[in-house]
């Protein structure tokens, strides 16, 4: 018994649709894999990109630290510098806060640590739904890198500025006194001579020269003394009140 057209043609399309479905099976497959791969890709290259951020985070917070720890009771410029150094202060702060949602989306999506095909699609699903928030908070938080660095550039020229003010201020004052110093050594220069002190003279003609030590008598010289028949002086009464 002979098929008829209509079995034939039905055994010819369910071969093609069967050969169309392995070959479309494949094919699905193969798109699964490179997507695998990018997915992975794409998420070892965002975890680089936190990875970095954290470290210059750290790497800037423990740069201030050190600079309050060294110094603590310096008071770091005035004016503009105070201002600038304020910013910078809340932009690292504002940057930590960033590195903490960054690393907490992050862990989200790496949390399945199996290889197998269930763990790759739940990584897969976890990073299509966060891959777009996850890329536009590393923007921001490039973005704020780029704040801080321009906050950097401030300080250093307030400070700049400021070294400039104090090194010119005290560059007048040392004018203003080689200035009076000079006035008064051109004034002293216009005084007149003052004579010479009178110099005491090494002889005296009035005095006797007194001889050294070896040259002097061994007799003593006669002195001065009152005679013993001197007159005595009269006592004079006084008269007395009764």
């Amino acid at each position: 018994m002979s098929d008829s057209p209509l079995s034939i043609a039905a055994s010819i399309t369910g071969l093609l649709t069967f050969v169309a479905a392995v070959i479309a099976g494949f094919y699905a497959h193969a798109l699964g894999l490179r997507d695998a791969v990018d997915t992975q890709a794409e998420i070892s290259s965002a975890l680089d990109k936190i990875y970095l951020l954290e470290t210059e985070t750290d790497m800037l917070n423990n740069a201030y630290l050190a600079s309050l720890i060294r110094q603590p009771d310096r008071k770091y410029g005035t004016g503009d510098f105070k201002y600038f150094q304020g910013l910078y202060v809340q932009s690292l702060e504002r940057m930590r806060v960033m590195d903490r949602e960054l690393r907490a989306s992050a862990e989200m999506v790496t949390k399945g640590d199996g290889y197998g095909r269930m763990s790759r699609v739940k990584r897969k699903a976890a990073w299509m739904a966060s891959r777009a928030r996850i890329q536009r908070d590393i923007d921001e938080r490039k973005t704020e890198s780029i704040r801080i660095f321009q906050i950097q550039l401030a300080m250093l020229s307030a400070k700049v500025d400021e070294l400039s003010y104090h090194q010119n201020n005290h560059n007048a004052t040392c004018n203003v006194m080689l200035a009076d110093m000079g006035d008064l050594s051109n004034g002293m220069m216009k005084l007149p001579p003052t004579p010479p002190s009178p110099t005491l003279s090494t002889s005296f003609p009035d005095r006797p020269k007194i001889n050294n030590h070896a040259e002097i008598s061994a007799t003593p010289s006669p002195y001065h003394t009152p005679s013993k028949t001197s007159e005595v002086a009269p006592l004079i009464s006084l008269p007395l009140r009764v």
